[in-house]
């Protein structure tokens, strides 16, 4: 008993370390990478969410539920997928478009030029549409050339806090109780559309946005770049 009591201590005690790691990691990530944005800016409890992947066909599920509960979100676009037709109801609702490239296609695939290339391809498909100026590369991560080439082009590289693990995860009530978990002040919450994960992003969305609100938190679209 007294061995079983000990591990479930020490489960909590990782845990919530674990949480507090998450506050102090945007800031320390910051610093080691000025030109990214890891976290939004900290006013009384508010929240950022964004989507990526989209759009697709379940993306008209995710809008249903941030309409329903009144909230807005940024959607990252691979522009190769681009449905007009939604992404101009997207933002008819008040949500906003970002760049994620052209495909999905990992940088670490793409040379220099190519990156460069579809880069730009997917800034000029977006300009259709009204877009932000803000941009989330593929997978999270981007070498400091490559962003600086994307600081040229007049955008801020936007990564992100809350990140529950939903492109990996498929049960929505773990990855609800991560997001719980990972929320602080400024978050960026991090999900995902596709035909396949955009239904159970809709679910997440409608069981995770009521308790953040209830819990006194407001979600605002991501700023851009002044």
């Amino acid at each position: 008993m007294k061995i079983l009591r000990g591990v479930a201590w020490g489960a909590l005690i990782c845990a919530l370390l674990l949480i507090a790691g998450c506050a102090l990691l945007p800031s320390a990530l910051h610093r080691l990478n000025p030109d990214i944005v890891y976290r939004g800016p900290k006013t009384d409890r508010t929240l950022y969410l964004t989507i990526d992947d989209g759009p697709s066909q379940s993306t008209g599920l995710i809008l249903d539920v941030l309409k329903k509960h009144g909230v807005h979100a940024t959607f990252f676009i691979i522009t190769d997928h681009i449905e007009p037709v939604i992404l101009q109801r997207s933002i008819a609702e008040g949500n906003q478009l970002a760049n994620h490239m052209k495909t999905s296609a990992s940088l670490s695939r793409l040379s220099d030029e190519q990156f460069h290339s579809e880069f730009l391809a997917a800034d000029k498909a977006l300009t259709k549409f009204e877009a932000v100026k803000l941009f989330r590369p593929p997978g999270g991560s981007i070498s400091t050339e490559r962003a600086r080439f994307v600081a040229t082009q007049g955008y801020e590289i936007v990564a992100g806090t809350i990140f529950p693990l939903d492109h990996w995860l498929e049960n929505t009530h773990i990855i609800v109780a991560l997001a719980k978990a990972l929320t602080i002040d400024g978050g960026i919450i991090i999900l995902h559309d596709t035909n396949i994960r955009g239904p159970r992003t809709a679910a997440v969305l409608d069981e995770l946005i009521p308790y953040l609100q209830h819990k006194g938190y407001r979600f605002e679209l991501l700023p851009e770049k002044k």
